[in-house]
């Protein structure tokens, strides 16, 4: 499995590909209304930004907050 952190800005689109455990600590712009990511999604502490509104939908995967001081903003 591929470990992947995130210090910068991401495209959105790379998640729906990657296969693994993805760990937000920079900021996912999302660029479409809807996406089905395969990865398991760490929020950790940083932001998701975005044209309002849009949907994250888990297809192979899972969105989880495994840190318990961190604070997502979407």
């Amino acid at each position: 499995m591929i470990e992947y952190y995130s210090f910068g800005t991401q495209d959105f689109n790379f998640l729906g590909c990657m296969h693994g455990y993805f760990i937000n600590d920079g900021t996912i712009e999302v660029n479409w209304p809807s996406f089905e990511i395969n990865c398991d999604l760490e929020l950790a502490s940083r932001t998701i930004t975005g044209n309002q509104p849009y949907s994250i939908t888990p297809y192979n995967g899972a969105i989880m907050q495994n840190c318990s001081s961190c604070v997502a903003t979407f």
